[in-house]
């Protein structure tokens, strides 16, 4: 064998090598991906309905990719400060972040942000929507979303709603109704969930928009009377519930969402390694089941669709706070 001819090809292939291992971004950078803990950052506080959800999928993602998902809490700022820490990290797809309606909704509300969703964000992966049930006191005396826009119509300005927030989806749920009825309703903003619902249970407050798991317990008992449903179809777990749509309003269709973002930069090989991976966790049985005994509809998309679908959201919060004139609190 002449190992003379054999030399230069041998040189060739070996500079190669070396040549693809100095690239960054390489291939071999991410043929392991990952090769260490995940940190999910997520923009709300520790132990609530919203957290609980990221940490269901948090841990299913973690059997899947075979690495810890460590969890950042950074709660504050209508989730600003956590999206805030996000669009700042690394873009090497080690840190990944919670997002849901209200990035739309702040990019709406304010005029100056600490991040750019559009610059600084890249969408990975839808992976619930959420609907909202719209309940009455019993004190106030109506049984559906027609009787609700009958007294809003005859009796102007004496309806009063509770919320969460001038950005809060319970207030702009509220007000896409009276945008398409126009009507005006007293808004009553609190600061929980849990305080507003127990204002409407006990007829201080007329109305509200909450989460099926938050109100379920109150119209089982009949502390609450259901109204309608935001979603445009009926929900498999409160099949009783009635469509607003149903209801008295046609066309009305609210639904909040969760999905999961990475920074801006990151490989694309990377975001398509996350999309696969929580398209297979919140198709598991077990993840499906819990999520649903949350109130929320579990969901996938591909990188293409959630981009598209969050275009469309920006364009949507954007005319409501507008033709509404809502300001930030």
């Amino acid at each position: 064998m002449n190992t003379h001819k054999l030399r230069p090809a041998l040189y060739q292939i070996l500079g190669s090598a070396l040549l693809l291992l100095a690239l960054p971004g390489a291939a071999l950078a991410t043929d392991s991906y990952p090769s260490k803990p995940i940190r999910f950052i997520i923009p709300y506080a520790a132990g609530g309905g919203t957290d609980i959800a990221a940490r269901i999928v948090a841990t299913k993602l973690s059997d899947i990719l075979k690495q810890p998902i460590i969890i950042d809490s950074k709660p504050g700022g209508d989730t600003i400060i956590g999206t805030a820490a996000l669009a700042k990290s690394a873009p090497d797809g080690y840190t990944i972040g919670f997002i849901s309606s209200a990035l739309s909704i702040n990019s709406a509300l304010y005029e100056k942000l600490p991040y750019d969703a559009k610059k600084d964000l890249e969408p990975v992966a839808l992976f619930a929507r959420i609907p909202l049930v719209l309940v009455a006191s019993p004190a106030f005396g109506i049984k559906s979303v027609r009787e609700l826009i009958t007294r809003a119509k005859t009796k102007e300005d004496t309806v009063r709603f509770a919320s969460i927030g001038a950005g809060s989806v319970h207030r702009l749920a509220m007000t896409q109704i009276e945008l398409m009825t126009n009507t005006k309703m007293v808004h009553i903003p609190y600061k929980g969930v849990a305080p507003a619902l127990t204002d409407v249970v006990g007829g201080h407050v007329d109305v509200m928009f909450s989460g099926t798991s938050s109100v379920a317990p109150y119209v089982k008992s009949g502390k609450l009377t259901a109204l309608g449903i935001s979603s445009p179809s009926r929900n498999e777990a409160y099949p009783d519930i009635p469509t607003i749509n149903e209801s008295g309003l046609p066309g009305y269709s609210f639904v909040t969402w969760y999905g999961i973002a990475i920074p801006k930069g990151t490989p694309a090989s990377i975001v398509q390694t996350l999309n696969r991976a929580i398209a297979a966790a919140v198709t598991d049985a077990g993840v499906k089941e819990q999520m649903q005994g949350l109130g929320l509809t579990p969901a996938s998309s591909s990188i293409e669709e959630f981009t598209v679908f969050m275009a469309k959201e920006d364009n949507h919060w954007l005319d409501i706070v507008r033709r509404a004139n809502i300001k930030a609190e």
